[in-house]
């Protein structure tokens, strides 16, 4: 089955939450279930989220979404964030992964996974590092 393109995932989210906002859809990686990997659709401005929703990549189906109060970033936490509290060094790449466990219990709130010359570690939405998904403590 081809994958849904953002600009869809997005379309299906709009049309779930009845948002008429730009949006954006960044991609989320699931190691746990293979072909369930999903986008996170944000809408609203970058620093005032006013709702998000999880579209699965490769069905389209809206997995879940919700309603945001519009006062800061849905994702607390970037990219360029993740690899500063991960120190992982140059050469360093973070791609944001979700599966269920202590670290994260909403597909909402996906985790940085930043792997560099030393490994592999884990950062969270509350700037916690982990080791693994389980919720090993790094």
């Amino acid at each position: 089955m081809p994958e849904l393109p953002p600009d869809e995932a997005i379309a299906r989210a709009a049309a779930a939450l009845g948002s008429k906002e730009a949006a954006i859809a960044l991609r989320v990686e699931r190691p746990d279930q293979v072909d369930r990997d999903y986008y996170l659709v944000t809408f609203g401005p970058e620093a005032a989220a006013t709702a998000v929703a999880a579209v699965e990549a490769g069905s389209g189906v809206v997995m879940s979404t919700a309603r945001l109060a519009g006062q800061r970033p849905h994702l607390t936490v970037s990219r360029q964030r993740a690899l500063e509290i991960a120190a992982a060094g140059t050469g360093a790449d973070a791609k944001l992964v979700w599966q269920p466990g202590v670290a994260s219990r909403s597909s909402l709130y996906p985790i940085w996974k930043v792997s560099g010359p030393a490994g592999t570690i884990y950062v969270d939405q509350q700037e916690q590092i982990w080791a693994d998904l389980s919720g090993a403590r790094a």
